[in-house]
C-alpha cells in the first residue's frame, strides 16, 4: 500500500510508558481520546492510553489502494477515518471497516491467505506496531480477549453481506443510537466544539425546544469558521446549515443512502413524528451492504475523465442486480438510477467546461424522456437539451456546440446511447 506515515513519538516501549494528560500535546492527545473510544482500548487506564498513542504512526491510504500482506509483523491498523472492506482471495467480502475499527492484515492472512483490504474511501489509519499490540496483550486480559474472539466475530459479520440478507430494507431507526446531541443557535462556535469533543460526535443538531432549525458539523467548523477567519464566539446559527433534510425513523437504509448520496451529505437527522431524534452518517452506513449508493455516487463526484466515470457506471448493473435481490422496489431501483444519470451528466458538464474555460453566456442543461420521468433503466437512452441566454454572441456559439457534443458522447460511452430516434 503506497501511503504517507508519520510518527506520534519516538518511544521503545510505549506500553510501558505512563503518561498523564497534562503532559501530553494536543495532537497526542487526540490520538489518546480516539483510542478511548475503540474497543478493546477503551478499556485501559488513561495513563495507559498515552503511552499507546505516543507509539502510534499515522497513516494516510488513498481511495483505491490495497493493504495487503507482506510477511512482517503483525501490526494494527485502526481506522480513524474513512473505509476499508476486507476480501477474500476470491473476492468475497469478509468485513467492511468504518471508523473506530481494527485490522491486523498479516495475521488474517495466516487464517485466510491471499486475504487483502481495499480502501473505498480516503482513510486515516492509526498503525500500532506488533511488539507494542504483543506487550499489550500479554499485560492486559481483556486487551487478548477481544483480538483472540475477533476471527468469530468478523465471520458472524461478513454473513451479513450475502444476497439473502434486505439489509437495504432495514429501518433506519434500528441502527441509529438515540443518543441526541444539540445545541441552541445562540450557542458560540467554541462552545459547540467543546461539546462535540465532549460527546465524541461530529456533529451537533441545532433546536429550539424540540423544532429542528440546524446542523452544524466538523467541516463546518474548518470550512466556514475556520477558513474565513471567523472567530469562535461566533454563534452557531450564522454558520451552521439551515432547515437541514431529515428523515423519518421508519423509513430504510435505502432511502438514507439516497438522501446522502443525491444531496451530497455525510450527516442525516433522523426524526420520529417530527422531533429529533437521532442522527445517521455515513461511516453508519458503511457496513450495511455489500456495494452501497453513497459510495458509488461519491465515487463520480471524483472523477476527473470520462474514463473515470465510464469505470463506475460499469458497476451499475452488479449493483442493481443487489438491490432487487434484496428486495427493492422497482420504482426505487429506478429513482436510484436516475440519481446516478443525474450526477453523471452534472460530472460531464463540469469536465467539460473545466476544459473548454468558463461558458460565455448561462445555460441550463435540459433532461427529457425516461430520465425526466424518473423511469430511467439500465440501458436507457439520452434525450437531452440546452437552454441558452438571449445575450450569447455568434461568435460564442461554437463553444455551447462543444460542450454539448463533449457531454453527450460522455454519457453514451457511460452506458446512455444517443436516442436512435
Amino acid at each position: 500500500m503506497r501511503d504517507e506515515k508519520r510518527k506520534m513519538g519516538g518511544v521503545s516501549d510505549p506500553s510501558s510508558l505512563v503518561s498523564h494528560s497534562k503532559t501530553l500535546n494536543p495532537e497526542l492527545e487526540m490520538v489518546r481520546e480516539f483510542l478511548g473510544k475503540c474497543l478493546p482500548f477503551s478499556e485501559l487506564a488513561a495513563e495507559q492510553l498515552g503511552g499507546v498513542a505516543a507509539g502510534i504512526e499515522i497513516v494516510y491510504a488513498a481511495k483505491g489502494s490495497l493493504i495487503e500482506p507482506d510477511g512482517g509483523p503483525n501490526d494494527l491498523r485502526i481506522l480513524r477515518s474513512g473505509a476499508v472492506d476486507i476480501h477474500t482471495a476470491k473476492g468475497e467480502l469478509l468485513d467492511r471497516l468504518g471508523e473506530y475499527e481494527s485490522v491486523n492484515i498479516n495475521g488474517l492472512a495466516e487464517e485466510e491467505p491471499g486475504v487483502r483490504g481495499v480502501v473505498i474511501d480516503d482513510s486515516l489509519i492509526y498503525l500500532l506496531r506488533a511488539d507494542t499490540l504483543a506487550r499489550l496483550r500479554a499485560r492486559h486480559r481483556q486487551v487478548d480477549r477481544f483480538f483472540h474472539g475477533q476471527r468469530a466475530r468478523r465471520l458472524r459479520r461478513a454473513a451479513r453481506y450475502t444476497d439473502g440478507t434486505p439489509e437495504l430494507l432495514t429501518p433506519v431507526a434500528g441502527i441509529i443510537q438515540r443518543y441526541l446531541v444539540s445545541v441552541n443557535g445562540a450557542c458560540s462556535v467554541r462552545e459547540a466544539a467543546q461539546r462535540m469533543t465532549e460527546k465524541r460526535v461530529s456533529c451537533l443538531l441545532v433546536t429550539e425546544g424540540d423544532r429542528l432549525t440546524g446542523i452544524f458539523t466538523d467541516r463546518d467548523i474548518r470550512s466556514r469558521v475556520t477558513a474565513r477567519g471567523l472567530s469562535p464566539d461566533t454563534q452557531v446559527a450564522e454558520v451552521m446549515t439551515e432547515n437541514p433534510i431529515g428523515l423519518d425513523e421508519r423509513a430504510t437504509l435505502f432511502d438514507a443512502m439516497m438522501a446522502m448520496s443525491e444531496n451530497s451529505i455525510h450527516h442525516l437527522p433522523v426524526m420520529a413524528s417530527g422531533t429529533p431524534v437521532s442522527v445517521i452518517t455515513t461511516t453508519d452506513l458503511i457496513r450495511a451492504s455489500q456495494r452501497d449508493p453513497v459510495y458509488l455516487m461519491q465515487n463520480l463526484s471524483r472523477k476527473t475523465a470520462v474514463e473515470g466515470l465510464v469505470e463506475v457506471a460499469r458497476e451499475l448493473p452488479a449493483l442493481v442486480l443487489k438491490l432487487v435481490k434484496d428486495g427493492v422496489r422497482v420504482n426505487q431501483v429506478s429513482r436510484f438510477l436516475c440519481a446516478i444519470s443525474d450526477r453523471i451528466t452534472r460530472r460531464l458538464l463540469e469536465l467539460g467546461e473545466q476544459q473548454l474555460g468558463p461558458p460565455p453566456a448561462e445555460y441550463a442543461w435540459l433532461a427529457f424522456g425516461s430520465q425526466a420521468r424518473r423511469e430511467i433503466a439500465l440501458g436507457g437512452d439520452q434525450d437531452n437539451a440546452m437552454v441558452i441566454a438571449n445575450n450569447l454572441r455568434p461568435e460564442d456559439e461554437d463553444y455551447f456546440e462543444k460542450l454539448a457534443t463533449f457531454v453527450c458522447d460522455g454519457l453514451d460511452a457511460c452506458g446512455y446511447p444517443y436516442c436512435r430516434g
